[in-house]
């Protein structure tokens, strides 16, 4: 399960010593020192449970911190080359003493340290991220273990729904086992307030099986709020949207004519329906019913006897046989 956390940039400079320097020679060829490098620190996700009622254990933080070292630093989580902009290169799992989660257990939270050149094109955002502006981030990672805190099963099958209390216990989900970091991200709103978490199916859910989950109801409002997509999913998304839109516009525009051509009908089959008066009652009809209506209502008009105009040959006829019927012998 593809899992984006919330994650914070704490806007200062680290300490530059020659363990820094050791610690940056693993990622790069060139030597690095404070005179080409900005390092920055960033806290990357805690134990706290959040608004989706899911938290990462602190087993599960040891485990991250090992796997997001290395791990670079890219912008809304788009996997591009050019969105590089920084690398972790120290991760440690930090316990704040004076202060506890929801929970009661000690506050704790995952610390990365990072990387990125001082040059010209990064300058803006160095500047970003020292005024507090480039503050928000967040991780993406892969938890296969889902605990449900109510039952202790897997809560993708457990059937307790995050949120709602169980003989007054709240349910939540504890993630474990992290199997892969992919990267983290500067992002403009995180995806939660604090410590949220985003999932995307593991393998990537076909979008067609999240539209028809979603339609089905078969995601509680938390989950569905939670469905992300890929790159490729949100294009075909991006391209069903405008189509649907198209087909919605052509389907507006043909119960608007059906709509028009029943209050037609109705107003000449039944002269003592005003034409407000059957606006009002088509407003009211689905378009199988308009259809229904229009069909009756051509069978009407078609079986009603309708005047026959008169040419002026019969006229002309009818007068003269009007002239002369008083002195037929």
């Amino acid at each position: 399960m593809n899992i984006k956390k919330s994650a914070q940039v704490i806007a200062h400079s680290c300490e530059w010593n020659e363990n820094t320097k050791t610690l940056l020679a693993q990622y790069s060829k060139a030597p690095l020192d404070e005179s080409n490098t900005y390092i920055f620190t960033v806290k990357l996700c805690d134990n706290e449970i959040d608004r989706d009622y899911e938290m990462f254990t602190i087993d599960c933080l040891r485990s991250l911190a090992e796997l997001m070292n290395g791990r670079t630093g890219i912008f809304d989580h788009n996997p591009k080359a050019e969105n590089q902009k920084s690398r972790l290169y120290a991760c440690e799992v930090v316990t704040d003493p004076g202060k506890q989660n929801s929970l009661g257990q000690p506050y704790t939270y995952l610390r990365g340290q990072a990387y990125m050149l001082k040059n010209a094109e990064n300058a803006a955002l160095i500047d970003e991220i020292e005024a507090g502006i480039k503050k928000e981030a967040s991780i993406s990672c892969n938890a296969d273990v889902h605990t449900c805190s109510v039952c202790g099963k897997d809560n993708r099958s457990c059937g307790h729904i995050r949120g709602r209390k169980y003989d007054g216990k709240k349910c939540f989900v504890k993630l474990e086992n992290p199997t892969d970091v992919y990267e983290w991200s500067f992002v403009a709103i995180p995806a939660q307030r604090e410590a949220g978490v985003m999932k995307n199916y593991k393998g990537g859910t076909k979008l067609e099986n999240i539209i028809k989950s979603i339609k089905e109801g078969n995601l509680s409002e938390a989950e569905a709020s939670d469905v992300t997509v890929g790159s490729t999913d949100a294009l075909e998304l991006s391209a069903l949207i405008a189509d649907l839109r198209e087909q919605a516009q052509l389907g507006e525009t043909y119960k608007s004519n059906l709509r028009r051509e029943v209050t037609r009908l109705a107003c000449f089959s039944q002269p003592h329906f005003t034409v407000e008066l059957m606006e009002a009652v088509c407003k009211k009809l689905s378009v199988n019913e308009l259809e229904t209506m229009e069909k009756a209502l051509k069978t009407a008009v078609s079986q009603k006897s309708l005047p026959q105009p008169q040419t002026a040959k019969q006229v002309k006829r009818e007068t003269e046989s009007k002239l002369t019927d008083g002195f037929k012998i």
